[in-house]
């Protein structure tokens, strides 16, 4: 699972930045206590600005798509006048859930690489702790957006299946069945 996983989102590190990787924990040893201190310093700044950037992606964008989302549910009257335009709203909602996915991807990489290079820097000023070992949080928070994307396509779906009027010319997924809500 995971390598599948880590092909969609692009979490794996390429052999360049291995290298790079590499090179940076034999450059530390080389470092003073205080030379280390200041870097740790500036990388845990640079960690925590793009750890609370995700989380405010994240949150911001899961507003944006749920409010897009729930339009056509709070305005019965306006979707009889409006017709098939509609389903514009979510269909926006579920753009921005697609292009959110992309944009949070590129910060959770950054964010993992930031971590790459602060955990060795923190484990040499202070104990061997982290090891070898990789976060899930970026994982996590794009299968979080990659459902809410999916939520959104499907939402669409419903509303064009039980609500749009039948004669609407938007309407493209009508089934034989009406939903009762």
């Amino acid at each position: 699972m995971g390598t599948s996983l880590d092909r969609l989102f692009r979490l794996k590190r390429d052999d360049a930045t291995k290298q790079r990787h590499a090179a940076w924990l034999q450059k530390i040893c080389s470092y003073s206590v205080e030379t280390k201190l200041g870097r740790a310093e500036h990388l845990w700044n640079d960690y925590q600005h793009r750890h609370n950037l995700v989380w405010n992606l994240v949150f911001r964008l899961t507003a944006a798509v749920v409010v897009l989302a729930i339009i056509p549910y709070t305005q019965v009257e306006v979707m009889k006048r409006l017709g098939g335009w509609i389903l514009v709203p979510p269909f926006l909602g579920f753009v921005l859930a697609m292009m959110g996915f992309f944009r949070v991807r590129r910060e959770v990489k950054l964010l993992d690489h930031i971590r790459g290079l602060y955990r060795p820097l923190q484990d040499s000023l202070f104990y061997e702790f982290h090891g070898d070992e990789t976060s899930t949080f970026g994982r996590w928070v794009l299968i979080y957006i990659g459902i809410l994307t999916v939520l959104a396509a499907l939402n669409i779906l419903l509303i064009d299946v039980c609500w749009m009027p039948k004669d609407s010319a938007i309407s493209v997924f009508h089934s034989s069945w009406v939903c009762e809500l």
